[in-house]
């Protein structure tokens, strides 16, 4: 009898620590932090939108991991198991979500930054089921807008995720940037070679509306926005005898108030108080990639001095915080893509790899 009862004991002990493990378990579960918004299935990386072949439907989002120092070659694929599109030509991270604009798809892919896993897809077609080409997009308030080639901008409320207006900018609209409550967009008129546009429309943001056009140099591309209320626009000339030029727009009066030329180059970025800008100059075979003081656009110097090659500069962006540049090369447009990081001293510290044509590079989680 006393021996059952020690056995019964035994085991009504065993069942009472077990039972303890397991609410220490759930316990210190439910006591773990609750994932960051900023928090991503990336990491410590870099993202970069690669826009393939044309007709080719072969875009990619290529990652590279610093932590790991390995390559996803296509990530989106990855994840969804299908392709991004055909062309893919911007892409931007606002809130917890990744924003890819696919030109020729004439597709926006909104994907979940945490997963990687696509929420939605929309698509821009006109009243008539044509085409409309959508190219860049910007972010201002709960609001996206994009630029499309047909003189379209649409907007999307980013909880509903759906187009609620559509307006008429200028001829084929690309970059463009929202600031104090106002939206430019770089009227370029690429389609209509050698009649480019030469204007920026000045949007109202709360009701969407046109209110100005600034003339600036012929064929405008792209659009930022500093810090000062300040917005810079790069126009890309004829190619010819208009040179590259970046202005400086003062958007209380939205005029222009000053401007820098710059040979070769194709495009820019800003960050902090600089500019950065890149090109290449077909007759001496080497990549141009100058800074600039900003809002003077008063020329610095070179951002490579180390001699490192770039064969075709295709993308373009800097890291506040470190200051370190990468710029992409597309080689000779049909191979896989490169990425070279430089220092704030100009000189090489990595390179990697990605899929072809690297147009729009992110670090995969923001400052």
């Amino acid at each position: 009898m006393t021996k059952k009862l020690k056995s019964v004991a035994r085991t009504t002990h065993k069942r009472k620590f077990l039972g303890a493990i397991v609410c220490l378990a759930l316990c210190m579960n439910a006591c773990k932090p609750p994932q960051k918004e900023t928090d991503t299935i990336f990491g410590n990386g870099v993202l970069v939108l690669c826009e393939g072949l044309m007709s080719q439907n072969n875009s990619a989002l290529s990652y590279y991991n610093f932590d790991t120092e390995t390559l996803t070659y296509d990530v989106f694929n990855e994840k969804n198991q299908r392709s991004l599109g055909d062309n893919a030509s911007d892409m931007q991270i606002y809130g917890s979500k990744l924003y890819i604009v696919v030109n020729n798809s004439n597709r926006l892919e909104i994907i979940d930054l945490h997963t990687g896993v696509s929420l939605k897809g929309i698509t821009f077609f006109d009243a008539d089921n044509r085409p409309q080409q959508p190219n860049h997009i910007a972010f201002y308030g709960s609001n996206a807008y994009v630029s499309c080639y047909d003189g379209t901008i649409c907007r999307i409320d980013t909880a509903s995720l759906t187009v609620d207006k559509s307006v008429q900018a200028g001829q084929n609209p690309e970059g463009l940037c929202a600031t104090a409550g106002k939206l430019y967009v770089c009227n370029s008129g690429g389609f209509n070679y050698p009649n480019y546009d030469s204007t920026v429309s000045v949007f109202d943001l709360a009701t969407l509306s046109e209110i100005k056009k600034i003339n600036l140099t012929i064929n405008p591309r792209f659009a930022a926005a500093d810090k000062l209320g300040n917005v810079y626009i790069f126009s890309q000339g004829n190619y010819n005898d208009v040179m590259p030029t970046l202005q400086r727009i003062d958007t209380q009066a939205d005029v222009v108030v000053n401007s820098a030329l710059i040979n070769n180059a194709s495009k820019f970025c800003i960050a902090a108080s600089k500019a950065y800008i890149f090109g290449y100059d077909y007759f001496s075979g080497q990549t141009v990639c100058k800074s600039f003081s900003l809002p003077s656009l008063t020329e610095i110097g070179d951002c490579i001095t180390d001699g490192t090659e770039i064969k075709v500069p295709y993308a373009l962006f800097i890291n506040e915080l470190t200051e370190d540049l990468y710029i992409a090369d597309a080689i000779d447009y049909t191979s896989d893509g490169k990425v070279y990081v430089f220092g704030a001293d100009g000189k090489q510290k990595k390179m990697f790899s990605t899929a072809i044509n690297p147009n729009t590079i992110l670090l995969s989680k923001q400052f």
